[in-house]
């Protein structure tokens, strides 16, 4: 009998506070029920005494409900990444060729930050890395919220990662775009033969205010709202595409994006790929019992961030 453990996956938004627990063991997972709470301070990190109090109170309710192994999200809003390529090191001389790469992100912050880095891909003579650092205050922040309503967090984690796990558990091997398109952030996640190739933030794009603006009365018309990040997705593609990477396959449009309107038929109109959003996009091994209060794609990074624990 294979032993299973469960894993709680926290993504803290803006708007709203999505978990999902997770059974997991050595061959499979099994998404077990998602829950999702409205945040009542309307930020990421509670400043003042009273936005400390209430959102002590909405943690106390997920501990209530949630417990196991926890992971708990940091926006990319705060997050760093940079991406490397490295000879193959030994473990000791590749602790001492991150340490050095990890040095520019304090002229960056400007502050004391604490850093972590994941081996996406071990070539035979090459490596890719993917160095991930944020302020230490931050870190503290994040840690602090889920401690101080007796949450033990067993870490931290960032949301390419989370998102990138989802599609790694699929098995989908096709060259893919994940675009989390939130309230408080957006970025872009190209993954081939499931690993992660590229990382980029789009923090310039608000998907509502550009649905708000779009004027789709003549739906052949392009929505002036939606010109620069189209303009900035085709450079990411043209970028990896020059790299040596293949023609993108898939699109997963998720966070507040997969609740757009029209997010969707623009894409789809201007690179010709196949779009997920929604409840278009099926998850493995969802419990029949689960009744959503949402699409599963708006539980996309919570579920990333509770397979993260494996």
């Amino acid at each position: 009998m294979l032993q299973s453990s469960l894993h709680t996956g926290i993504d803290i938004g803006a708007k709203d506070i999505k978990i999902a627990n997770v059974t997991i063991n050595r061959r499979s997972y099994f998404v077990e029920n998602f829950y999702k709470i409205e945040n009542p301070i309307g930020k990421l990190i509670p400043e003042t005494p009273l936005e400390k109090s209430i959102m002590n109170k909405c943690f106390i309710e997920i501990k209530d409900i949630f417990s196991g192994k926890i992971i708990i999200g940091i926006s990319s809003k705060y997050a760093l990444f940079r991406q490397i390529q490295l000879p193959r090191l030994s473990k000791r001389e590749l602790k001492e060729a991150i340490f050095w790469e990890t040095q520019e992100f304090l002229a960056t912050f400007g502050m004391k930050f604490i850093s972590d880095y994941e081996v996406l891909y071990h070539g035979k003579n090459t490596c890719s890395i993917l160095i991930a650092a944020v302020p230490e205050g931050i870190a503290k922040n994040y840690a602090k919220i889920a401690l101080d309503a007796g949450i033990f967090p067993n870490s931290l984690d960032v949301y390419p990662l989370a998102n990138a796990c989802v599609i790694q558990v699929q098995k989908n091997y096709d060259p893919i775009a994940i675009i989390d398109l939130d309230f408080d952030y957006s970025e872009i996640t190209i993954l081939n033969d499931g690993e992660i190739i590229l990382v980029r933030n789009l923090d310039f794009f608000n998907i509502n205010e550009a649905d708000k603006q779009a004027d789709w009365e003549n739906i052949d018309s392009f929505p002036m709202s939606y010109k620069n990040f189209i303009i900035e997705i085709s450079r990411t593609f043209e970028f990896y595409m020059r790299n040596g990477g293949q023609k993108i396959e898939k699109i997963v449009i998720a966070g507040e994006g997969s609740k757009s309107k029209f997010c969707k038929a623009v894409i789809e109109k201007h690179f010709h790929v196949e779009v997920f959003m929604g409840a278009e996009f099926a998850v493995d091994h969802i419990s029949a019992n689960i009744k959503l209060n949402s699409d599963i794609l708006d539980y996309f990074s919570a579920i990333g961030l509770a397979l993260r624990g494996r």
